[in-house]
């Protein structure tokens, strides 16, 4: 069976040039370590490590902002103006409220 294998490869092998198969020439080639640059698109958000959460003491509407993102601030820097709305019809409401007592008072002294 090899000697069968064997004239076999030698038939191809003579024959090869008739067939217009080229003959196979060796080459040198170096191998060199080289980096290949791997970039991908990715999406992110980027954050500080050192983040202060800004809390109002009462609730409402940001009516002004003093700074941007990236200021830097100082304690006790105001950064925003909140405004209620229902705070201010409050403070109209007392400020009657002392009126009419001014009133009341003015009153009991005249008497």
């Amino acid at each position: 069976m090899s000697r069968l294998i064997s004239c076999a490869l030698a038939t191809i092998l003579a024959s090869a040039p008739m067939l217009g198969i080229a003959k196979a020439h060796a080459a040198e080639f170096v191998v060199r370590a080289t980096t290949v640059p791997e970039m991908k698109a990715v999406f992110g958000q980027v954050e500080s490590r050192i983040v202060v959460p800004a809390r109002a003491r009462i609730g409402g509407s940001v009516r002004e902002l003093r700074v941007t993102q990236g200021d830097q601030v100082r304690e006790g820097q105001v950064i925003a103006v909140v405004v209620d709305d229902k705070l201010k019809l409050q403070l109209n409401a007392a400020d009657a409220k002392i009126e009419a007592l001014n009133s009341q008072l003015d009153n009991a002294r005249i008497q």
